[in-house]
């Protein structure tokens, strides 16, 4: 997916296209990750932006029409951002709707992409006083919580992508190197940083 991102930056779509199908299946020695990739939706909006990158915009529909798909899903299965919180899995709840904003937007649909970003930008706020004091292990992870610095990454980086999305690069940056600050490792506000 990375490298997959950077060939995009540099113009070279085919080899993003390929990245990026590549990226959908795990090695074969990986086989408990097979169709459980928690990147398909960011994977599926890249996929379309290569395909109308390369002019073949009946695939582009196709790949950003997953998205649409997942995110009607995701809300038939309670997850949203009107009540202010992100459910079990922040990241790929603030990530889904962030895709589907953007996905709305290529599509010519503009209806509520900028309500959504504008949510997501009150992830900071929003969560602050729901988040509970984790102050167990943070290198032992259960199902039920997740370890405190990415507890306050967290909604940094979905602030982030709100503020991405509305085209505020300086708030998003911001936002981005907060979540980086509580948790070097955070892989996507690397990746979004990367991409603004």
């Amino acid at each position: 997916l990375i490298r997959g991102l950077k060939r995009y930056k540099s113009g070279r779509y085919n080899y993003a296209l390929a990245d990026f199908k590549a990226a959908l299946t795990p090695p074969e020695n990986l086989r408990a990750q097979q169709g459980r990739n928690s990147r398909n939706i960011q994977i599926a909006y890249w996929t379309g932006c290569a395909y109308e990158a390369l002019g073949e915009k009946d695939k582009a529909k196709q790949s950003w029409n997953e998205v649409i798909n997942a995110g009607s899903r995701g809300s038939r299965s309670g997850l949203n951002i009107q009540g202010r919180t992100f459910g079990n899995n922040p990241l790929a709840q603030g990530e889904l709707h962030y895709y589907v904003a953007l996905v709305q937007l290529k599509l010519g649909s503009t209806d509520n992409s900028e309500t959504i970003f504008r949510e997501l930008t009150d992830a900071v706020t929003n969560t602050g006083s729901t988040q509970s004091d984790n102050t167990g292990d943070p290198q032992f992870v259960s199902a039920r919580r997740q370890p405190s610095r990415d507890n306050i990454a967290m909604p940094h980086y979905i602030a982030g992508l709100g503020y991405a999305g509305l085209g505020n690069n300086s708030k998003a940056r911001d936002e981005f190197n907060a979540a980086l600050n509580a948790s070097p490792d955070f892989l996507s506000a690397k990746i979004a940083l990367d991409l603004l």
